[in-house]
């Protein structure tokens, strides 16, 4: 990602970015996916995961759905 937009985002959000390039890596899939970006926000404290803990939606639930998509 060029220099210019990796600064367009927040701390936060380039962290996101980070670890869902390592979800993405995890799953063998070559792009960062909604998915793997939402798997990425499940797994450390911000307003996202709030808000998905409320509706019951944990990291292992999100991976098991991903996994059931990718056939594995």
């Amino acid at each position: 990602m060029s220099e210019q937009i990796w600064d367009m985002f927040t701390d936060h959000g380039r962290l996101v970015l980070k670890m869902a390039s390592i979800v993405a890596k995890e799953f063998k899939c070559q792009y960062i996916g909604p998915e793997h970006m939402l798997i990425a926000m499940t797994k450390r404290d911000n307003p996202a995961k709030t808000i998905l803990q409320r509706l019951g939606v944990t990291t292992e639930m999100v991976e098991r759905e991903l996994r059931n998509m990718l056939g594995e």
